[in-house]
């Protein structure tokens, strides 16, 4: 039997995944599929065929036989975070997966995202605002261009909605099997509402699961269960914070 990749970095867009499964791909015990984005689950999203997504089953198991004595085994989707049926799908495929849930604030990655696809040649409109108010003509098939893999991706205030999406896998999978990890970049000055929205995912994501936070922002420390400091290639502790929210932060 064809073995089955065993761990998924499953999102989000512009959220340090591709630096995570660059860094895992060169660990001795770990296996990490050579074609990022395969975009195999998720059977809600529109795909058009191209070059990257692998979406036949066999061609999709063959990616992992080369990791055959690799402990874990994966593969980094970022769209499986956004997709409706990707988490249930993942769960069916291999209810025994570790996902990775990577996250960054909604507002700084949507602006990234949207500059994404306009380099890639996905996205039409320049402009943020103009191609955020076009997401109701795109959601009748209108004004989408014709580049576009997954016209879903183009619905800019949904993908930026991470509390509902993350809840779908912590529906299906063990919290033990999921790991959360935001990037904040605190050298981006965030407006008022950027700030309160950050705030308030992880306030109601850290009450279903431990969050690992990668920040330096007064606002995100102050919901730090425990805290650390990277010095020399190692973590160590600094003054410990209690009756917060059980979300561990990596400073």
């Amino acid at each position: 039997m064809p073995l089955r990749p065993n761990f998924f970095i499953v999102g989000a867009p512009r959220s340090g995944t591709t630096s995570i499964w660059t860094y895992l791909s060169r660990h001795p015990n770990v296996y990490m599929s050579y074609q990022k984005e395969p975009m195999y689950f998720g059977s809600d999203l529109t795909k058009s065929p191209n070059e990257f997504f692998v979406l036949e089953t066999n061609a999709y198991l063959e990616m992992f036989q080369r990791g055959a004595d690799k402990t874990i085994r994966g593969e980094a989707s970022v769209m499986y975070l956004f997709s409706k049926k990707a988490a249930q799908e993942i769960h069916a495929f291999n209810p025994n997966a570790r996902i990775l849930i990577m996250l960054r604030n909604p507002v700084e990655m949507i602006y990234s995202f949207h500059g994404q696809l306009r380099w890639g040649g996905y996205e039409n409109i320049a402009d943020f605002d103009e191609a955020l108010a076009a997401e109701a003509d795109r959601r009748r098939g209108l004004r989408v261009p014709k580049s576009a893999l997954v016209p879903e991706v183009l619905y800019y205030s949904e993908v930026a909605e991470f509390a509902p999406q993350v809840e779908r896998y912590l529906r299906v999978f063990p919290r033990d099997q999921i790991k959360i990890i935001l990037f904040d970049d605190a050298d981006h000055a965030l407006d008022a509402d950027s700030s309160r929205r950050l705030v308030e995912l992880l306030r109601q994501l850290g009450q279903r699961c431990a969050i690992v936070l990668i920040s330096a922002r007064p606002q995100v420390m102050q919901l730090a269960q425990r805290r650390y400091r990277l010095s020399r290639g190692h973590l160590v502790p600094i003054s410990p914070v209690t009756g917060r929210a059980q979300i561990q932060e990596v400073a």
